[in-house]
């Protein structure tokens, strides 16, 4: 008889810069274009991409479109990257487990579904849309 414990652990884990640019490409190009416009870049000369551009300093200011009723001009930069991983990471389901986007940011098996997540974290602090 096999018999499973579960434990709850708090370990540290390096996300990758491939894989933040991954999940901003992943983002950009199509999980979150229902929802974002990039208002204004500040520091594109810092970087070789636009997903570079906050990894390098500088600064996304990034407008939610479906929303007028809040806050609506958001700021993508290191901090909220930082922020928002540790918030996707982090991401409980309702029965205590990991959150799949979580899991796929930790397995590198990530989409535009999982990049959208991980923007909407980032400058709402929450998943707002679906």
């Amino acid at each position: 008889m096999n018999v499973d414990i579960e434990v709850e652990v708090t370990l540290t884990y390096t996300v990758s810069e491939r894989i933040i640019k991954g999940l901003l490409s992943s983002a950009f190009e199509g999980g979150s274009n229902y929802w974002y416009a990039i208002e204004k870049i500040e520091g594109l000369e810092l970087a070789d991409s636009i997903v570079g551009v906050p990894l390098n300093g500088g600064k996304l200011f990034i407008r939610d479109t479906l929303d007028d009723s809040r806050e609506n001009l958001y700021i993508l930069d290191k901090e909220a990257i930082s922020k928002g991983l540790k918030r996707l990471l982090n991401l409980k389901n309702k029965d205590g487990r990991m959150h799949k986007q979580a899991k796929n940011v930790i397995n590198d098996n990530f989409d535009a579904e999982t990049g959208d997540c991980f923007l909407q974290i980032a400058l709402f602090d929450e998943i707002i849309y679906g």
